[in-house]
């Protein structure tokens, strides 16, 4: 081994350095360079190994940088599917509880958040149908809306079904509020939604 007080590293192909048998040490140590890391100093024959430079004691020592951008790739990649499988539910979600406007559209929003609270104790779950604004109706403090939908049972069995849902909008809160609810249009045998009914108070 040569004594340079100077040495240079081969890394992805270019020349780096010079540096000095201490900054080598530490930058092995800490997994900046490779393995199979290229090392030369005045005075060498030719290119050798950073580990031969380093000895077996620091490769028992080495810690090995873990790739960190794929990492965050992985990462990236697992939350951007995340949101895009979980952004339209948590969208509609969102507008079935909070929805504060007095319009047709959230009546409509507010009104699938009613049935699919009423369906809760039935243990099953329902896949409503997009908005059509020719089902839904707001004038006079009140909304109108008829909603379709898929029902899943918890056996595996799904249906069509319908429901008129009546609406109250509470000027004051900003808030609407179940006026009846009865279900219409069901190809199942049950009643999904046992009517209801009692205008809130204004």
């Amino acid at each position: 081994m040569s004594f340079s007080e100077e040495y240079y590293l081969r890394v992805s192909g270019e020349q780096k350095g010079p540096y000095t048998i201490v900054e080598i040490q530490q930058l092995f140590l800490k997994g900046f360079i490779a393995e199979e890391t290229l090392y030369w100093g005045e005075g060498m024959d030719h290119w050798q190994f950073v580990t031969d430079f380093c000895g077996d004691s620091q490769k028992k020592l080495r810690k090995v940088r873990p790739a960190r951008w794929s990492l965050r790739v992985v990462i990236g990649a697992i939350a951007a599917t995340a949101l895009i499988y979980l952004y339209p539910i948590v969208h509609a979600g969102w507008k079935e509880a909070y929805e504060k406007e007095f319009n047709a559209e959230a009546a409509y929003w507010k009104a699938r958040g009613l049935v699919r609270d009423r369906l809760k104790p039935q243990k099953v779950t329902v896949s409503f149908d997009s908005f059509d604004s020719s089902a839904a109706a707001a004038a006079n403090s009140s909304g109108h809306v008829t909603l379709r939908g898929t029902v899943f049972t918890e056996s595996g069995r799904s249906y069509q079904a319908g429901w008129q849902v009546e609406l109250f909008f509470r000027d004051a809160t900003k808030e609407w509020l179940l006026t009846s609810v009865r279900p219409v249009e069901s190809t199942s045998p049950e009643s999904t939604v046992a009517p209801q009914g009692s205008k809130p108070e204004p």
